[in-house]
């Protein structure tokens, strides 16, 4: 096998392999386009739950939060900013990217309100556009999927550089190829360049 055919054959799955990432790169980018497709939380279930909690074990809302979080064993990151503690009780927020539980309680009452938000379809691809960290209490195929995207982001520029390649090589390349090949690159190099320079 030749150089340029064992290039074509990796050019072709690799970009099998990249194009469930670009599918959601390109839907979740929607959300950023279109105000009427934000983050928006629907109620699923409210319910009472027996815990028994001392306000003394818990010096700030993001103990008590993670606390609650490992002993019910959800899934999701602790949100500090919509959550506190006082001295009659507590809420405390936490949240993935499918769900939002939100628990509020009073000092001295052995029991906690817990409910359960859903987000929209779109907002959980959203998330999944930017995610490189693991989610707290989350399976490993889970938390493999930051992997899955540095992977492709490897394998996104391999395939943009062999791409570019195979079409210098190709014997039906036409003249065209190569105005919008310098075309297109010129344009991002002037696009980020005024960007730094205004920015």
């Amino acid at each position: 096998m030749t150089v340029k055919n064992y290039l074509l054959q990796l050019h072709i799955y690799l970009g099998l392999f990249c194009t469930p990432y670009l599918l959601i790169f390109a839907i979740s980018s929607l959300s950023f386009n279109h105000l009427s497709l934000k983050e928006e939380f629907t109620p699923v279930k409210s319910e009472s739950l027996a815990i028994a909690l001392n306000k003394e074990s818990f010096n700030t809302p993001r103990e008590l939060g993670e606390a609650l979080r490992d002993s019910l064993q959800l899934m999701g990151w602790f949100i500090p900013w919509e959550s506190n503690i006082d001295s009659s009780g507590f809420l405390v927020n936490v949240r993935n990217l499918g769900r939002d539980f939100r628990m509020t309680g009073t000092w001295g009452i052995p029991e906690i309100e817990f409910t359960t938000n859903s987000t929209r379809f779109i907002s959980r691809l959203k998330g999944l556009h930017g995610l490189h960290e693991e989610i707290p209490g989350a399976p490993w195929w889970i938390n493999g999927w930051g992997l899955y995207q540095d992977l492709t982001v490897y394998s996104l520029l391999f395939w943009a550089l062999s791409g570019i390649y195979l079409c210098w090589v190709s014997k039906t390349r036409s003249k065209s190829s190569a105005f919008w090949l310098i075309g297109s690159l010129s344009m991002s190099l002037i696009l980020m360049t005024y960007l730094w320079l205004a920015g």
